[in-house]
């Protein structure tokens, strides 16, 4: 995403490199084909997959919510102020 869309766009307000994230999260996952995919976009292959698979989660049963990860310091306690 870095790459793709944050480095290529200059955002001067929060509101605005929020709509600009959104726009090109709605592009990639609804228009946008991959190549893993057979050259189509993520939305069609999931709208085309029956209900039952798309509610199972992973395929262990389990649950496909991401796990938490361990405590990491915020980024202010670790980055050190320029002309230091």
């Amino acid at each position: 995403m870095r790459d793709e869309m944050l480095n290529m766009e200059l955002s001067l307000s929060l509101e605005e490199a929020k709509y600009v994230s959104d726009r090109w999260r709605l592009d990639y996952n609804h228009h946008l084909p991959h190549s893993v995919l057979d050259w189509m976009a993520p939305a069609a292959i999931s709208a085309s997959w029956p209900a039952a698979v798309a509610g199972q989660g992973c395929a262990a049963g389990g649950s496909a919510a991401p796990r938490p990860l361990p405590h990491t310091p915020n980024a202010t306690e670790t980055l050190t102020p320029s002309g230091t």
